[in-house]
This record gives C-alpha cells, structure tokens and sequence, in this order.
C-alpha cells in the first residue's frame, strides 16, 4: 500500500525563522511543529493563516517559542481546535515559555490586544493530548490507519522526533536533536532507525564545528569568573524553562566546586519556583545519570542558585552577580531592563549561550560580535522601545471621565434589563395562576346548561417545581438541609461584606504606551559560547548515513547552508537517497513513494463482487473493472459534456475536483487472472507453525529441513522454495506453506 504524501514549508524554510511545516497524508493534514519567535513576524502567521482552522493534528518536538509560539494565537484568531500531541514536559515547559513572553511584552505594548491572551494560552493548552516516549498512537477519523510515535531528541528536556506511519511508509520528523549527552539530558536515539521512506530534518547547525563538550563548559565559567575577579556582573541571556536548566546545574556544580559563594548566583524571572517545580515532576524525562542520584539528593536543588522574582529583589543584593534571565533575543523583559542598566560598564559582560532569533537585538549584538578578537565591530545600537507610563494631568482627568460615564452606561443597562427580567417574571407568575386558578366560575360553566348541576370545587393555585436530574442523581440544594438559625447568621454578615471586598479589590492604575528610540553604545564585554545543546553539521551527517532514508526533505536553515547539506547529502554513497529536496517558503513537495498511482472511487456493485485475502493487517483483493471519469470528488454523476471534457483534458490524470470512478468490468471483457501468492514467510516463524502441527522441523545450514526429508530454502530475492521426495509430508509443508501467503 502507497499513500499520497504532500509536504509545504509555511515557515522556516531557507531562514532560521519558526518552524511550522504541513504534511498531508492522503488529505489528512498534520502540522509539524508551530513556531513563532519573539519578534512575531507577520509573514509567519500570514502563511498559517490559510490552513490552520483545517489542521487534523499538531505534532510538537520542543516546548521553546520557535516551535509552539504560535499556537495561542492560531487558537484564539485562526479557529484552530484540533488534538495537539507533545510529550509532558514539552506542554508544561511551553506554558512557561509563553506566559513568559506575555508577562514581558504586556509591560511594554498592548500584546494582549494584537497578539494573545492568557486565555488563549490556557485554550489552547486544553487541546494537548500528551505522550510517552516510544507509545505509539493510533489516529482516528479520517486519520485511520495512520500513527505517531514520539522518540527521545536530546537538546530541551521532553524534545521528540517524530515517526509518523501508514502502511509501508514511514516518515521521520527530526529537527534540532542532540545525540551528546548532557548534565540533564540523554542524547536521540535517531540512529536506530533505519531505512525510512522520508526524513524530514534542518541545516541549522551545518557548518557549524563545534569543541568538546568540556572545553565550552570550562570557557563559560572562565569567562564568568574574570568577569566576577574586576568587580564586574554577568547577564547570561537565556531562556526560561528549555537551555537554561542545563546551565544552572553546570553554574551550580562550579560554585560548588571553586567555592563561590560570596558571588550571587541568581535566576531572574517571575515564574522561577514554578519552572523549578516543573522540572522535578518531570525527571522521569531526563537523562540516566540524574535518575541515578533521586535516592541521595533532590533533582534541582540547586543550593547556590538564589530565584529572584523582580528587579526590585534584585537592587537589594549588592555587589558584583551572575543573572540568568530571559528573554534571550533581548527583545523584552528583564534581560533588555538589565542590559539598558549594565550596558555603559566596561566591567560587566553579556554572554550568549545560543544565537538569538533574527531580527531581535540580541542577534544584532551577535551579529556585530567578532569570535577571533572577541570585540563587536560596532558598539552603537539604535532600539525601538515601547514602556508603559502612568497617565497624568489632563490625560488622566479624561480617561476618568470617559470612565465615569462608561460605568454609567453599564449601571444603566443593568438596571434596564433587571427591570426586564422583572416584567417577563410577573407575567409568567399570571400566566401560572390564570392557568391554574379554578375559582373563575365564568370560564369552567361558560358551556353548562340549567338542568347540569356539577359541584365546583374550588383549590388554591398551586405550581409544581421542576426535579432537576444528572447522572448521579436528583441534584440537591443545600440550602434545604441548612439549620435555619444558622442560615440567618451567615446570610447577613456576608451581604456585608460584599461591598467591602469588591471595594478592597485592586484596581490598576490607567497607562499608556509610550514609543521611543534608545541609542545604545555598548561599552560592556560581550561573548559567545555554544551550548545551544545541538548536534554540529559533522555528527548530523554521521547520523545521517546510520539512517539511511529512501527520501529526504532539507528546513530551516539559511538558503546556502540548505543547498550545501542537501548536496552533500545527495552526493553521499552511505545514503544512498533516491530523492532530496529543499522546498523554499510556501513550496509544496510531492513525496510519494509511487509517482504513478491515483485515487478512484470503488462503486458499490465492484465491493460486492470482490473476494478479499487477509495478509497481516491488509486485505488484497484482484480486481477487473473499468475507469470512469464521469464523478467529482462528492460523489455527484457529471453530464455526458462534462465528462468528454474532462477526459479529453486529463490525460490520464485526474484533474482537480475530479475523482475516478472504478465500475466493475462485464464478464465478456474479464478474461481471468492466474492466482497469485502475496506475503513474506518468515522460516522462523514458519518452524513455530510446523512444530504446532506435529511436523518436526530444524534448521540445517539455514534451511528448515522437515521430517529429515523435504526442506525449505528461502534465497537473497526472498523467494522460497520446497524440496523434497513425493510423500505425505511434502503435500502437508506445502499446504501449509502455501497457507501463510494470501492467494489472490
């Protein structure tokens, strides 16, 4: 069996910019991670927009924005609301990373307005289904048959790669994976597998050479205690709950290790205990070597770290400090604070442990950094900054006013649909005593003659309450089994109270955004060291050539370094690829195995007459019939103008909206087929089947030799063959050979 496989790049192709890629399978479409960095370019969304309220599924490999910052808003403003599967960590780590960037843009712009909200954030994360590593998943709907199983990538704690399969394809989505491991990490286990239909990877890191694991360990700290020795303070840019728990068990074991403790080690974020808590529940995700130390210490303690929630916390610790705070594209929050405060001391250093997204200003101070001398090639920086300020004078006196009359409005409208509900209440009152009043004489004898005398017997009006029930039972209130001297007591304190807490409640105080350009001269040290926690271009080739996949589809990264990776994979004998693309911006890709299959329409009158042959979880069937191209794709019957048409212009192939329809053939025009025998025989397990039927059977030289006289061999083509005397026991292998193929 051969599916129709589809791939489009929506984002992340020949750039470094948040990757989002879409897979159709046979018309079900699965969404390949959905990024969105922390500039939030437009053309990123402007390329989901189109796609996402028809998305089936979401796959998502890490928790970082470059690969889910775009979920809240695709759930909020595009109408997504399909499954979105990740593993654990990945969802609780995401949620992380996005009230982070909310809480730092939300300081400084109207981001809920343009953007996404908490609820959003919160909605969407509603959606994720969550899995464990190697548990496959079967899809339902029209995603029958299809299923995804998530794989241990190294890189952020929960990143996956994933294989995804239907029938005899399977493809590999691994992006950003690590095969080192790490303090907290173990590396992916992407070399064992072998032979997929289609690898789907990145170029990010070709090119990329990278120095032993311990050497770029030993420059971090090096870097960080010069600094500390001249009575200057780091601002280690990184994220909030991804890379950065690397660092702090490598910054934790060196404090340790020199005894540091008179320099302030610190975390600097709001969501620091809930990051830390996080990643206690989730060490099951984590490498061997911390699983190993849960009897003797707790995961994370971390006793030289001090979590700081605010730059208020921060001013009162003194003297020179080593602060890990995010965002890492310096874009905002309390990284761009501090380095508007640090940035004119010659003393202080800002240190990179990753490249930052394009087009922020950390990777413009990337950009500019030169890693021979170890200077920037230009210090001066113009930035856009945007900060909310209190409103004053007229400003504020008029934003009470539009309040005032606001709140008027809305008290006014309350009480008018108070006074509503009022009305509509005593007329409904009426109208069940009307109906129930039998003391209106003139309307129950309006039809009596003189001689019927019937007896009137008056009642008073009375409306029977509705029992309200749920699957537990008749629904209880309370209030009915309350004391009735204790209902009085509390009622009354609390209606009290009432309007004292909404009055206590806090208000904030109006704001306005307030847009300015900073020129920035950086007079501070400014370094580079590579723990971004990827596999360099030499180890992802060397993986590469383990896998061996038939097809492979080349991302995310800039165009040159795309093109040169997917030349040298397609020039490289260990591989051995059949077909390499590299499909740019919006470019979709026809990946199917088989170039020359279409689907049709099976009408009802061929099913019947088709017998079919089970072989393992497929059933084969031979068909004679013939095509017609006479439907669309609902199934409607074409005029015999509109078929002509449609014919003279396919070609053979079936145009859009058109759907082949397969009729079965007359039997003058079947002129019969030769049985054929469809499967693979294992001589293994073919040995289990003959010792269940009392045929003794034994391997000799790699032949299965039955009985001591006829024997089966199975060649390099997969082909087997019987020999042996004519005897009861050749005809009983045979039949049972022949019963473990399916005959069609």
């Amino acid at each position: 069996m051969t599916s129709i496989i589809r791939f489009t790049a929506l984002s992340g192709a020949y750039s470094e910019s948040a990757l989002c890629y879409l897979l159709e399978i046979d018309k079900y479409r699965i969404l390949l991670d959905c990024g969105w960095d922390e500039t939030f370019p437009e053309e990123t969304i402007e390329a989901l927009r189109p796609h996402a309220a028809s998305i089936d599924v979401v796959l998502v490999t890490y928790p970082d924005l470059p690969h889910l910052g775009a979920l809240p808003y695709a759930y909020g403003k595009l109408g997504l609301r399909c499954k979105i599967y990740s593993t654990r960590p990945v969802q609780q780590m995401g949620q992380m990373f996005l009230y982070d960037v909310y809480t730092a843009r939300l300081s400084q712009e109207n981001f809920d307005k343009d953007t996404f909200t908490l609820d959003d954030v919160d909605g969407v994360f509603k959606l994720f289904e969550t899995v464990k590593y190697s548990q496959t998943v079967a899809l339902t709907g029209r995603g029958k048959g299809i299923t995804i199983t998530p794989y241990e990538a190294g890189h952020m704690v929960g990143g996956t790669f994933w294989k995804i399969a239907k029938d005899t394809e399977q493809i590999l989505y691994a992006v950003d994976f690590n095969h080192r491991k790490e303090r907290h990490l173990n590396g992916t286990v992407l070399e064992t597998h072998n032979r997929p239909t289609l690898l789907i990877t990145d170029a990010f890191n070709f090119g990329v050479k990278q120095e032993k694991r311990a050497k770029r360990d030993s420059d971090l700290v090096s870097k960080i205690l010069s600094t500390l020795g001249r009575d200057g303070s780091v601002l280690l840019a990184t994220d909030i709950a991804g890379r950065v728990l690397e660092l702090l068990l490598l910054l934790d074991q060196a404090w340790t290790k020199a005894g540091l403790a008179a320099f302030p080690l610190i975390f600097l974020n709001s969501l620091v205990n809930n990051v830390l808590e996080f990643a206690r529940i989730t060490v099951e995700y984590m490498s061997d070597r911390l699983l190993q130390t849960l009897d003797t210490a707790v995961p994370f303690a971390l006793p030289n770290v001090r979590l700081v929630r605010s730059l208020h916390e921060l001013d009162r610790i003194p003297g020179p400090k080593v602060v890990l705070s995010s965002l890492d594209g310096l874009t905002a929050g309390l990284s761009q604070q501090l380095l508007f405060r640090w940035h004119d001391d010659p003393k202080n250093l800002l240190l990179f442990t990753s490249r930052p997204c394009p087009g922020s200003l950390g990777r413009r101070i990337w950009d500019q950094w030169n890693p021979e001398t170890g200077e920037l090639t230009s210090p001066n920086f113009e930035v856009d900054v945007t900060e909310r300020v209190l409103l004053e004078g007229e400003e504020l006196e008029q934003y009470q006013r539009e309040e005032a009359e606001r709140r008027d409005a809305e008290e006014k409208a309350r009480q008018m649909e108070a006074q509503s509900e009022e009305d509509d209440d005593d007329d409904d009152a009426e109208k069940e005593l009307m109906q129930h009043d039998l003391m209106k004489t003139k309307a129950v004898g309006k039809n009596r003659t003189f001689k019927q005398k019937t007896r009137l017997h008056p009642m008073f009006p009375y409306v029977e309450e509705k029992v309200y029930w749920d699957e537990y039972g008749e629904a209880i209130n309370v209030l009915d089994f309350a004391a009735a001297d204790t209902t009085e007591q509390h009622s009354q304190p609390e209606q009290q109270t009432q309007p004292e807490q909404a009055a206590a409640l806090p208000v904030a105080p109006p704001t306005k955004i307030v847009a300015s350009t900073k020129r920035l001269t950086l007079q501070c040290a400014v370094s580079y060291v590579d723990l971004e926690g990827r596999a360099d271009g030499d180890s992802v080739l060397r993986i590469l050539e383990h896998v061996k996949p038939r097809k492979m589809i080349v991302v995310h990264g800039p165009r040159e370094r795309t093109i040169q990776f997917a030349e040298m994979c397609a020039s490289s004998e260990q591989m051995n690829l059949s077909a390499i693309d590299h499909p740019g911006p919006g470019q979709s890709v026809d990946v199917t195995s088989e170039q020359n299959i279409y689907q049709v329409r099976l009408t009802d009158t061929l099913m019947s007459k088709l017998h079919f042959s089970k072989v393992e979880n497929h059933e084969l069937a031979w068909v004679d019939g013939i095509l017609r191209m006479d439907m669309d794709e609902d199934g409607t019957r074409l005029s015999s103008a509109g078929r002509r048409d449609s014919i003279s212009s396919m070609e053979g192939i079936a145009p859009e909206g058109l759907l082949p329809s397969l009729e079965a053939a007359p039997e003058k025009a079947s002129s019969g087929h030769k049985s054929a025998l469809v499967g693979e025989v294992r001589l293994s397990d073919f040995k289990q089947v003959l010792n269940s039927e009392g045929i003794e059977a034994v391997f000799s030289g790699g032949v299965l030799v039955c009985e001591g006289t006829v024997a089966v061999r199975k060649d390099t083509t997969g082909n087997v063959s019987l020999e042996g005397p004519v005897s009861p026991t050749y005809y009983a292998v045979r039949q049972l050979l022949y019963d473990q193929y399916a005959m069609v």
